[in-house]
């Protein structure tokens, strides 16, 4: 995770901790910055961890992270983000999934995002709402 000025970014790692642990690293990183500040992370759809998937990728990225010792064991529903991350003292201003934003970013080559993996970029409100 890096923080710059009012920007915070933080790697891709929410999907391998616990929702506990995820509450817990934004709750810090909400004390540590000013409202205002702006967060950008990934999270995995909590569909894909569950089978049958809506998603056709899912079972094979599940299962080779498990292999590899890494295992996902934290998701949310897009239509829960919201709630989690205000409990937490976040506004959401962009939650996407991957395949979305890369049908922008990536345009005219052969790389695609998933609709599992999400981007968020929620911004620091005032307290938060679950604490």
């Amino acid at each position: 995770m890096g923080v710059d000025g009012k920007s915070v970014a933080s790697a891709p790692v929410t999907n391998y901790l616990t929702r506990e642990a995820v509450a817990a690293t934004l709750d810090t990183v909400h004390d540590l910055t000013a409202a205002g500040s702006r967060l950008v992370l990934t999270y995995v759809d909590r569909r894909a961890l569950v089978e049958p998937s809506p998603f056709p990728e899912a079972r094979r990225w599940v299962r080779g992270v498990a292999r590899a010792g890494e295992p996902w064991t934290f998701g949310l529903l897009p239509g829960e983000a919201t709630e989690f991350f205000a409990e937490h003292g976040f506004r959401v201003r962009v939650d996407t999934s991957t395949y979305d934003a890369g049908r922008v970013w990536f345009d005219g080559r052969r790389e695609r995002g998933s609709r599992l993996y999400r981007i968020a970029v929620i911004d620091v409100v005032g307290a938060p709402a679950a604490r």
